[in-house]
C-alpha cells in the first residue's frame, strides 16, 4: 500500500465454527504480545498457542475458544 503506514493496536481473537462462522469475537485481549506476521498460532489442548519473547524469557500465549487469554513466561 503506497504510502500507506501501518501501526500496531493490539492483538484480537476470534472463535470460528467449523463452516467458518463467526462463533465469539472479535475480541481484543489486553496484555497480549504481538503476533509477528511470520508466526503460527497451533492447538494444544484445546487452546490456541502462540509463542513470543520478552526480558523475562519465553512467553507462551493461550487462548482459549471463550477467548479468555493466559500468559505463561519461561525464563
Amino acid at each position: 500500500m503506497s504510502g500507506m503506514m501501518s501501526r500496531f493496536e493490539g492483538v484480537y481473537a476470534l472463535s470460528l465454527g467449523a463452516d467458518g462462522e463467526v462463533i465469539e469475537g472479535p475480541e481484543a485481549l489486553p496484555g497480549a504480545k504481538h503476533i509477528s506476521r511470520g508466526d503460527d498460532a497451533i492447538s494444544v489442548g484445546g487452546r490456541a498457542l502462540y509463542v513470543s519473547g520478552s526480558a523475562e524469557g519465553l512467553v507462551l500465549n493461550f487462548v482459549a475458544p471463550d477467548l479468555s487469554f493466559e500468559q505463561l513466561t519461561i525464563p
